[in-house]
């Protein structure tokens, strides 16, 4: 017999092939398992994790439960209840849909699942270790689901071996943890990693709750929100959610959330709106923070083109980017994105002296909700004795997995209610009230007899050749503005609407100026030709690598007009990048812009602030850097002691 005959793979390989592809690493179980627990309609999840969920992991869920007969089924491979024929995958409303998930983990750990439905008298345990049945018997517990996993990879040392320290798998844990809640509001969820309580939400369907519970106080402070669209108006998209002020960014892209139909998922093209959408806005190697959520028919998103299901495809790509970019783009200049330069805060703006909320799953949920809603004084519970392992069962199968005790938190959940349930009012409505707590400024009110909310700035004086000293009408605090960048801003703003017009006036030279250029450099320009020229520039080649500049863009400071596309091709080529016609721009524009150390009149500050006050953004300038700070009177009263 041949050794390279073709055969069929037993159902064991198969198996370990499969949670090779579903399961990367401890946080993939949990995120599996909870999408289970969110399908059987749990309105209460409980993850407790040991060693960073290498040792055991436990999902704990009040939500339908599974029949006695049907236990072994459910973790058999392609076994599902979500989907019956190959049509249903292009209209799939559940998170799970492959039937993976529960044989993929079981094959690779010691797996305990006890679970019961609202039909069956007793609840069943099921034992099932690296694939193979150990245990079936009857248990008594309540109307759920409680599965245990534990020696996570057991029988694949090589996957086991690739895994990070317990606390980097704590962290992943958390990340998908945090991403459940936040695009769930609706469901309680309850986190804790070797019977310490790391974080619970309410599940009262307030998005801004978790956002605080889960993310901080500081963070939300800094959120805008995005509303654009709806079902309920007969439209086919909606998008809701918040989106980071541009002055609050990350260096990593770690804080950001996309749902499509409540699903948490990575999308190029929503992230390529969000890019576009912040671009000029923020610097480029910064990243800002969103928590979206995307509502589209099921139809026309395939959900079915990624092993973990964390990738989803549009059919129509450039409808759903263009739906968004107007949606992100519509928040962003909605809000008052000057940089405030405010007084530290307490630490305690939210009190961090009271317990977790007390969360008692034994009531049904709305018991639940109602008992916390009578006790709002007295919703915290503090106690002296060590948790229980949720999951854990005595000697005679006794399993009672509602009875989760409440341990002390950083955070209050109930102080977070009391101070965030009516945030919409609170922070986006009344946006004064927020900002005298917060000793800001609100200049939304500064503007008159303009559609953006950038105040109408009276220049005072000039310091330094570079910054300019401004007041408003109001006249609380003063301003300072950053000549440069704010020129570049209105060079930027009127080179695009030209462009975008087809009207970008070029100046010819007196004198053509030559260009002598590397090969590559000259390659370069001659196949980007066309985009130079379009942004103002005449160019003539002139024979092997040399090349004629015989006109420049309007505005464009005398002799420089070589050395701007010396480093425009620079740029590209040690970035290895494509050009585009928004960064060729930027390019000149803070080429042409009015440099520091450079006396301006009082009437040139006055038309530099009037022309910034008209531009799209006059926030910053198009490399995201501010315009513009804003100098409040109470951070002058603090830095006066007074």
């Amino acid at each position: 017999m041949s050794s390279d005959q073709i055969k069929i793979l037993d159902a064991a390989t198969t198996n370990k092939i499969a949670a090779g592809e579903v399961i990367e690493r401890p946080a993939s179980v949990v995120k599996e398992l909870i999408e289970n627990s969110i399908d059987a309609g749990a309105k209460n999840i409980s993850i407790e994790i040991f060693q960073g969920g290498i040792d055991e992991i436990i999902i704990t869920d009040d939500g339908r439960g599974i029949s006695k007969d049907q236990i072994k089924i459910a973790f058999k491979r392609h076994a599902t209840s979500k989907i019956a024929t190959a049509e249903d995958l292009f209209c799939v409303a559940t998170y799970g849909f492959r039937g993976e998930a529960l044989s993929s983990v079981a094959s690779v750990s010691k797996t305990t699942i006890i679970t019961k439905n609202a039909i069956e008298d007793i609840g069943t345990k099921y034992v099932i270790e690296g694939g193979k049945d150990v245990l079936l018997e009857e248990a008594t517990c309540s109307k759920g689901t409680s599965i245990s996993i534990k020696d996570l990879f057991f029988n694949v040392s090589p996957r086991k071996k690739q895994l990070k320290s317990v606390t980097r798998e704590a962290g992943y844990i958390a990340h998908a943890v945090s991403a459940m809640a936040l695009g769930n509001p609706d469901i309680s969820f309850k986190y804790s990693h070797n019977n310490k309580l790391v974080f619970q939400s309410a599940g009262k369907g307030i998005l801004e709750n978790n956002i605080v519970n889960v993310l901080g106080i500081d963070l939300f402070k800094n959120l805008m929100p995005v509303s654009h669209g709806s079902f309920e108006k007969g439209e086919s998209l909606g998008i809701m959610g918040y989106i980071s002020k541009p002055q609050y960014t990350r260096a990593g892209n770690h804080n950001q959330y996309l749902y499509v139909n409540k699903r948490w998922v990575y999308s190029s093209i929503i992230n390529r709106a969000v890019n576009r959408a912040y671009t000029t806005l923020i610097p480029s190697e910064r990243y800002p923070l969103y928590i979206l959520s995307l509502t589209i028919p099921y139809n026309i998103v395939d959900v079915n083109v990624h092993p973990t299901k964390k990738q989803i495809k549009f059919d129509n790509e450039e409808v759903v980017e263009d739906f968004v970019l107007k949606a992100l783009q519509s928040a962003l200049r909605s809000s008052d994105s000057i940089f405030v330069h405010k007084p530290k805060t307490p630490r305690n703006t939210l009190k961090e002296t009271g317990k977790q909320v007390a969360f008692n799953w034994e009531t049904t949920p709305q018991k639940f909700a109602d008992k916390i809603n009578e006790n709002k004084s007295e919703s915290f519970k503090e106690e002296s004795s060590a948790k229980k392992k949720v999951g854990i069962l005595s000697k005679g199968h006794l399993f009672d997995f509602y009875k989760i005790r409440e341990t002390k938190t950083a955070y209050t959940e109930s102080k977070a209610k009391e101070e965030v349930s009516d945030i919409n009012k609170e922070v986006f409505a009344n946006e004064e009230t927020l900002t005298s707590k917060e000793n800001l400024t609100s200049v939304k009110d500064l503007a008159k007899d303009s559609n953006t909310s950038f105040p109408n700035l009276k220049p005072l004086e000039q310091i330094d050749g570079s910054y300019i000293i401004a007041i408003d009408d109001m006249q609380k605090g003063f301003y300072i503005i950053d000549q440069h960048a704010a020129h570049e801003r209105i060079y930027y703003d009127s080179l695009m609407q030209a462009n975008n017009n087809g009207n970008i006036k070029s100046q010819l030279l007196l004198n053509p100026e030559i260009i002598d250029l590397t090969q590559a450099e000259k390659d370069f320009l001659s196949e980007n030709m066309l985009l130079l020229q379009d942004a103002g520039f005449t160019l003539e080649h002139f024979g092997d690598n040399t090349f004629l500049l015989r006109g420049v863009p309007v505005d464009l400071e005398a002799g420089t007009g070589v050395n701007l596309i010396k480093d425009i091709l620079d740029n590209y080529l040690k970035q290895n990048d494509r050009p585009c016609r928004s960064k060729v721009i930027k390019m000149i524009a803070c080429k042409a812009s009015v440099t520091a150390k450079k006396i301006l009149s009082m009437d040139e500050m006055k038309a530099l602030l009037e022309k910034l006050s008209k531009t799209d953004v006059p926030y910053t300038c198009p490399h995201g850097r501010p315009t513009t700070v804003h100098i409040t009177t109470e951070e002058l009263i603090k830095r006066f002691h007074r």
